[in-house]
């Protein structure tokens, strides 16, 4: 619901699914022990994610 309301946001749906993909344990695991990435580029690619989605906010 929250994700129609986005104007650069073109199926509201997929975009959702997508979303919580990225928060998936198994895969947060795999890129940080197995892929060998940073926590801190994990929170990055998150944080870019969401702002490519909602446009930027205020910290």
């Amino acid at each position: 619901m929250l994700l129609s309301a986005v104007p650069a946001v073109e199926d509201p749906e997929v975009t959702a699914y997508q979303l919580e993909a990225f928060l998936d344990a198994g895969l947060l695991l795999h890129l940080h022990r197995t892929a060998g990435m940073s926590l801190e580029r994990i929170i990055r690619g998150w944080e870019g994610l969401v702002t490519a989605v909602t446009g930027p906010g205020e910290r």
